[in-house]
């Protein structure tokens, strides 16, 4: 078998059936699959089927090793102290704080330590109730809401779980656990890792046209963080690269995009909190006469990195035929890629049905965008701040209560126009389908790297489409 190897195969049998506080998937949930497969117990039963069983639906995997393990009923609150952010004087810096890296912070708003992919995590899946948030908290979304599913992860990359992504937490969590199990979905219920993993990405950064439907797999690299704003759950947030696949007849389709920029959570102050002090300082000071300043206004604007990366990452995944071409046909590959500069692509067989696509992203050789010409600076209500809850543990509540608190009460004018910050808007031109003529290759001929579209007027570091089955 190609996929899966017998020494991983028993690796990730003992590690998902004996290991005590993880539950993911038994040994008798895994007989009582084979059975309804239809292949009875009587062996030599078929290692295809249960490898299948075991790393998900042979369309869309990723080629990675499990996520480091944690253990315990409450490891992602414990990480972070128990503390949540902006809430708690004393807790985490960041909103969204890295599982392996939860002690690095930015020196400075521009500082990328700890914010970006510290490592880079890989999941695959099955993509659950995809949607656009309806709200968010404004001064880290410049471009707008999040586009957001959840995925109920293949059971070699359940440590992404925490213990709060299922029964607990988060409503939204039970709710979508529950439509995974009634889907034919496996998510665990019991120990250290339970539910589905969140996935959010700015709307405006994720494509509608590459936006995945329910049921879709999915295959995910990027940011393994808890949300320090909300119940402690954990999130791929937001993925630097994500490829989402679907069946069509003999063909399986698979859409690729990745984000093309990344919003920083330090300010120049460093955390929020600090930030807003430090407005509110400003302000009072400006009406006591103290000093001169260029803004009497309470302002919040977030950085933005235009590479969205820092280092040298190869990601990998396999994408493969929903059947294996018949006698006298020929496995084929199609694909419309479009990149910028310092991406590149490269594709190896995975035969029989199958072949590998390797996307590396270097931050030393790569082009960046500018931001969106299209900026507004809206102003966020302190009052709806104050009266809202939606932004997760009484975030944004406490920040709009902090600010009237903290102003001084001469300043009702200043409370009244409200926190000016930033709103970008990328302009039709930047949104895709890109002129991209599809190539059609013998997927036994691909050995290596292979030529994409180089355009750096659109934003994304790779986006665009793969086919592969026979008869293109």
């Amino acid at each position: 078998m190609s996929d899966i190897s017998v020494r991983e195969m028993i690796s990730i049998l003992r590690q998902y059936t004996i290991l005590p506080g993880v539950v993911p998937l038994g040994l008798r949930e895994i007989a009582n699959a084979i059975v309804a497969d239809g292949l009875g117990l009587a062996f030599p039963f078929s290692f295809s089927k249960l490898s299948t069983l075991l790393t998900g639906p042979r369309v869309l995997q990723v080629i990675s090793d499990p996520p480091p393990d944690h253990e315990g009923a409450s490891w992602t609150s414990d990480i972070v102290n128990g503390k949540s952010w902006f809430v708690d004087s004393d807790g985490p810096e960041f909103a969204w704080v890295q599982v392996e890296a939860p002690g690095e912070h930015a020196a400075s708003y521009d500082d990328p330590r700890g914010q970006f992919d510290t490592p880079v995590i890989a999941v695959a899946g099955t993509v659950i109730k995809p949607k656009v948030s309806s709200g968010d908290f404004p001064f880290h979304h410049p471009f707008g809401v999040d586009w957001e599913c959840y995925v109920d992860v293949d059971p070699k990359f359940r440590g992404v779980l925490s213990p709060v992504n299922g029964s607990s937490g988060d409503p939204d969590y039970p709710s979508a656990t529950q439509t995974a199990k009634n889907k034919g979905g496996h998510p665990p219920e019991k120990g250290s890792h339970q539910g589905v993993l969140g996935v959010e990405c700015d709307a405006q950064l994720v494509p509608s046209q590459y936006r995945p439907a329910e049921g879709d797999r999915i295959a995910l690299f990027g940011r393994w963080i808890i949300d320090a704003g909300h119940i402690f759950h954990t999130e791929i947030h937001p993925p630097l690269l994500m490829a989402t696949a679907s069946v069509g007849g003999t063909s399986t389709h698979a859409k690729i995009t990745s984000r093309p920029y990344l919003v920083s959570q330090s300010w120049k102050e460093g955390s929020f909190r600090n930030h807003l002090i430090a407005e509110v300082a400003k302000v009072n000071a400006t009406i006591l006469g103290i000093i001169p300043t260029e803004s009497s206004r309470l302002e919040a604007h977030p950085y933005v990195w235009a590479t969205p990366f820092s280092g040298r990452h190869t990601m990998t995944m396999v994408l493969r035929a929903s059947t294996t071409p018949p006698a006298g046909k020929t496995l084929q590959v199609k694909y419309a890629l479009t990149a910028r500069g310092g991406v590149s692509v490269a594709m190896t067989p995975a035969l029989p049905d199958g072949v590998q696509i390797h996307v590396t992203f270097d931050s030393a050789s790569y082009h960046p965008p500018t931001l969106p010409d299209d900026q507004t600076h809206p102003s966020i209500d302190v009052g709806q701040l104050a009266s809202q809850e939606s932004a997760g543990a009484g975030t944004a509540a406490n920040i709009g209560k902090a600010a009237e608190i903290l102003l001084n009460p001469v300043a009702g004018g200043i409370i009244a126009e409200g926190i000016k910050t930033d709103y970008y808007t990328l302009p039709p031109s930047w949104q895709p389908p890109y002129p991209t003529p599809p190539k059609v290759v013998d997927v036994a001929h691909l050995n290596g790297p292979i030529s994409v579209t180089v355009n750096d007027q659109q934003p994304y570091p790779l986006i665009g489409d793969v086919w592969i089955g026979h008869d293109f």
